[in-house]
């Protein structure tokens, strides 16, 4: 009741000056030079343009390119070395025939019996030395052909690392693109939800005010000894109820603005103000027609798809492109079994989506055009309740009632409009086989 002795006080005095302008909280005031006015597609912009997550897969994919012109320079020096190789198979070849047919020379001389032959000691060192150097030759010839055929198994693990590389990187952009999309639905469900929270406290700050005068109203009538005891107090707990679900209101709004300013990378202390948006309705497919296209070209569908074909491609250069190891091989594969099931579950997925999110916006649609009809039902009252008071049939206290009805009946309105544009997002990331939570 201390509240209640206060106010008694003052009541008259409060009655005679009261109105049902809403009040401006002085910290908007204070702080308006400061204030960053955002429309969505600008908050969407700054978003992708600060995201951290953006940013580290951005810092990823560019350690990829380098890997893959590191690899591709590798390559290329492979080749080159592999040419270098066959040049110098090709010149021990040579000597070697020349070195052969040399040898046979020598035996062919020391054969004939027109020709003088060698004393025998130096025609067995002379065939000693031709059989070392041959042999020799052909050690090289060995090593470089071993060296080359080498360098081969080696071309072929660093095409298949490159290819690798090539799939991580679409990969990567695909998860880029997902992440982009996600990150923008995010932050338009929470930057919708607030501007819908701001016409209920809208809604909930008349209310309070009307609290406020039944509360004055019920004081005064006690002062003048027109009204019992209980009444003030009943008048005063709808004040107190109406005040404190205000208040929750208004902090459910600062922690949603708080978290869009975590998605944005804004200090929480920065003052925000968000701009409205105009709430457009869409125009659905016949349901299977949606779901077939969702589950056909869904993004995240595309995207599993893509990762497992890329093992299967891969698992398929480790076993014809080089050697790899059976145990290499078996953990590839037990890779891609995840990646089969991945894949299903997000078909899977997006089917559930599909169907929630559509039957979602059916029933919001369905709900708007009843509101809306409400409204101008409420629009028409108001004009004649407006007429009675002009005719001084009703109080304007009883006006300032009336009103707000028709107050309460526009911002719900409005408020349905934004359920209906979340809705339509959430439609939109299903319809394009995005999945959220």
């Amino acid at each position: 009741m201390q509240l209640y002795n206060k106010l008694k006080f003052f009541a008259l005095t409060a009655l005679l000056s009261l109105t049902m302008t809403i009040p401006v909280q002085a910290a908007d005031e204070a702080d308006n030079g400061h204030v960053i006015t955002l429309s969505l597609t600008d908050a969407k912009q700054h978003l992708l343009e600060q995201n951290t997550d953006l940013k580290l897969l951005e810092i990823s994919l560019d350690k990829l390119y380098y890997q893959l012109r590191t690899a591709k320079e590798e390559l290329e020096e492979l080749k080159d070395s592999q040419a270098d190789y066959e040049d110098s198979v090709t010149g021990l070849k040579a000597q070697l025939a020349n070195l052969e047919n040399a040898r046979a020379a020598l035996i062919a001389d020391q054969a004939d019996p027109l020709t003088p032959s060698l004393p025998v000691e130096e025609y067995i060192n002379s065939l000693i030395n031709f059989d070392t150097q041959i042999a020799r030759i052909k050690q090289s010839i060995s090593s470089v052909t071993g060296s080359k055929n080498a360098s081969f198994d080696a071309e072929d693990s660093l095409e298949t690392g490159i290819g690798a590389i090539r799939n991580n990187i679409d990969s990567l952009k695909e998860s880029e693109a997902i992440t982009k999309e996600k990150l923008k639905y995010n932050l338009e469900t929470v930057y919708l939800r607030i501007l819908s929270l701001e016409l209920e406290i809208d809604k909930k700050e008349s209310t309070v005010s009307l609290a406020r005068l039944a509360f004055l109203n019920e004081t005064l009538k006690s002062s003048l000894g027109l009204t019992v005891e209980t009444n003030v107090q009943n008048a005063e707990a709808n004040y107190n109820t109406a005040q404190n679900s205000l208040d929750s209101l208004i902090s459910q709004k600062e922690q949603l603005m708080n978290q869009l300013k975590v998605l944005m990378g804004y200090p929480i202390s920065k003052p925000v103000k968000l701009a409205d948006i105009p709430v457009k309705g869409i125009s659905l497919p016949a349901y299977q027609e949606g779901l077939e296209n969702a589950l056909e070209n869904g993004a995240e569908i595309k995207y599993r798809k893509m990762v497992y074909d890329n093992q299967k491609d891969y698992i398929e250069d480790l076993e014809y492109g080089y050697n790899s190891s059976e145990k290499e091989i078996r953990n590839e594969k037990d890779k891609l079994a995840e990646y089969k099931i991945n894949l299903q579950e997000a078909k899977t997925n997006t089917e559930n989506a599909y169907y929630n999110s559509y039957n979602n916006l059916m029933l919001l649609a369905d709900s708007l055009r009843i509101s809306e009809n409400q409204l101008e039902h409420s629009k028409h009252q108001n004009d004649q309740n407006r007429r009675q008071y002009d005719l001084g049939i009703i109080s304007k206290e009883e006006l300032t009632v009336k009103e707000d009805a028709y107050l309460q009946a526009e911002l719900s309105f409005n408020q349905k409009q934004y359920e209906y544009a979340i809705a339509v997002a959430a439609y939109y990331m299903a319809e394009t086989g995005y999945l959220v939570n």
